[in-house]
């Protein structure tokens, strides 16, 4: 019961195989440490992960090949071992498991293969160094059901990682543009409300920058939209390059992109971000095969030292702003305070 509650109380593998081979040791008659050795995907070789009485840093300085083992790890049922000579091994293999498997100290092992779809996976070894005759047949039949309940919770732990990396992938979805893979518009709505939080808190000004691709519709109407495409995910690109350390970048929507700067001080510290985001695409960038074109960009700063001030608020004072940039020519950046 120990056991399986440690599978599902910690995602930490390396504190999950410690707390097993301690558990282990404790429970099965005779056993004064061991090692749990985990099967290398697609190899025949096996790792140590976790071990007591032993030097774990030195016992991962090389792997074990099936052919290496004191015994058949195809038997599914635990034996008890005093003799553990090996042809196959070579002098390397055979110093390294004289030195940090403490091999001529062993005075009789009990082990258990750990298999999945008939395969072993993992071995659970327990070793003795000091009485010949210390394990029993229950050292046996317990080293045989552990090994089978290693197996169950390892199945268990590999489909638990397999939904945890499932629920990261739809939440990344969830909050991020699939096209750019920057943040989306949820995404974006959040961190505006808790940058005006933390703001307020600080009694510190806040900031939004929406930043727009001017005559983007020119480029869908003569390139078609896969064009597009590429043509805003290298905008995309670019302006995330040019954000400073803590700054956040997302897709509003359309060729709509905003940033969520991470304290300014001043209005003039504002524009200078957008100067330096207008800077970054005096340049151009192949979108089609043989086709290099310019991204003219229009930004719009939406500024306030309201503590109180809504998000909305600064959304607005900023779309505004964007508006007027372009009206100004395009091409600039302009900045309406809350």
């Amino acid at each position: 019961m120990e056991l399986s509650e440690l599978s599902y109380t910690t995602e930490d593998d390396d504190e999950f195989y410690r707390r097993l081979i301690e558990r282990a040791v404790e429970v099965v008659p005779g056993a004064q440490g061991g090692s749990v050795q985990l099967n290398v995907p697609g190899t025949t070789k096996f790792r140590f992960v976790a071990a007591v009485g032993f030097d774990l840093a030195a016992l991962q300085l090389r792997t074990l090949d099936l052919e290496h083992f004191f015994r058949d790890a195809w038997d599914p049922n635990a034996k008890i071992l005093r003799e553990f000579e090996v042809d196959s091994r070579t002098p390397e293999v055979t110093e390294w498991l004289q030195t940090a498997g403490r091999l001529s100290e062993i005075m009789v092992n009990v082990s258990g293969p750990v298999l999945a779809n008939g395969r072993p996976v993992a071995f659970l070894s327990l070793d003795n160094f000091e009485d010949p005759d210390a394990m029993s047949e229950t050292s046996i039949e317990m080293t045989t059901v552990l090994s089978r309940l290693i197996g169950e919770l390892l199945r268990r732990r590999a489909l638990e990682a397999e939904l945890r990396l499932e629920r990261a992938a739809y939440r990344h979805l969830a909050m991020h543009d699939p096209l750019t893979g920057l943040a989306n518009r949820r995404n974006l709505d959040i961190a505006i409300s808790e940058a005006l939080e933390s703001a307020g808190r600080r009694g510190r000004p806040s900031a939004v920058l929406f930043v727009d691709i001017d005559d983007f519709k020119e480029v869908n109407d003569q390139l078609g939209h896969e064009a597009g495409d590429q043509f805003l995910t290298q905008v995309a690109l670019l302006l995330s390059r040019a954000m400073r350390a803590g700054d956040m970048v997302g897709r509003w929507g359309g060729d709509e992109f905003v940033v969520v700067p991470y304290r300014l001080e001043s209005p003039e510290e504002a524009m200078f971000l957008a100067e330096r985001i207008l800077a970054t695409f005096q340049q151009d960038f192949e979108v089609a095969t043989s086709v290099r074109l310019r991204a003219r960009l229009s930004v719009g700063i939406g500024w306030t030292t309201d503590s109180s001030a809504e998000p909305h608020e600064l959304v607005r004072a900023a779309d505004t702003a964007l508006y007027e940039a372009k009206a100004l020519g395009k091409g600039r950046a302009h900045l309406n305070k809350v």
